[in-house]
């Protein structure tokens, strides 16, 4: 069977400068993702959103954003987010459990998000498994659609648990649908799973929601050296 040829990259700390291309690539890698295009009311708000969680990353000193770039082109093929937490760090407010609050209340009569629906399941499995450890929290990883498959996502997952192994701490994440197998082949063993049914937030809910169906996310954990 032939092999994908991989793509020479260098993968570099990303800046403020990089944000318009971590954007592209972030929407574009998630433009059919079931669950990605229910989170937000439109294209806009999505943007909008990136753009003020990618500032907060890019000035915290405890986030690592490091981006894939090509040798050949210089453009922004990927990027992964990943975050150090301690023992006293407040889990809670590492994920915005106020966030996830002030989210039902854009709706009309004060209904769920599927965003803060996500989160909070997010946060309660997190604070059961992570408390009172010191571990990696691997929050982001994204491809351009061109660039799967030729070893840019493993190489940005080999980035953070290699900075794992070396401080020798866990790594913990939660996966999308389409993340789960990159994850699995680089030691990352299933905790939980949280499964949504996406007609609850489609368009015209149950009744106008065809094709959406159920969507589950995994929490994963990764042991040093695994």
């Amino acid at each position: 069977m032939h092999r994908p040829r991989s793509i020479a990259i260098s993968l570099l700390p990303a800046s403020e400068d990089d944000i318009p291309s971590l954007i592209r690539v972030h929407m574009t890698a998630f433009a059919y993702d079931n669950s990605a295009r229910l989170m937000f009311k439109d294209k806009d708000e999505y943007e909008t959103a990136l753009l003020d969680m990618l500032k907060a990353q890019l000035s915290n000193p405890k986030i690592a954003v490091i981006k894939a770039i090509s040798k050949d082109t210089g453009n922004v093929l990927g990027w992964q987010a990943s975050r150090f937490l301690g023992e006293d760090d407040d889990l809670g407010a590492v994920a915005g459990v106020e966030e996830v609050e002030d989210e039902t209340k854009d709706r009309k009569e004060n209904t769920p998000t599927l965003r803060s629906v996500i989160r909070k399941d997010s946060v309660r499995v997190q604070q059961d498994w992570m408390a009172n450890r010191e571990y990696i929290h691997f929050t982001t990883l994204v491809v351009d659609p061109a660039a799967q498959g030729h070893g840019v996502g493993t190489a940005l997952v080999r980035w953070v648990t290699d900075n794992a192994d070396e401080h020798g701490i866990y790594c913990w994440l939660q996966s999308s649908q389409a993340a789960h197998g990159i994850y699995l082949k680089a030691g990352f063993k299933d905790v939980g799973s949280f499964e949504v049914d996406l007609r609850e937030f489609a368009p015209g809910g149950k009744r106008g929601g065809w094709g959406w169906g159920l969507y589950k996310y995994r929490y994963m954990l990764r042991l040093p050296g695994s």
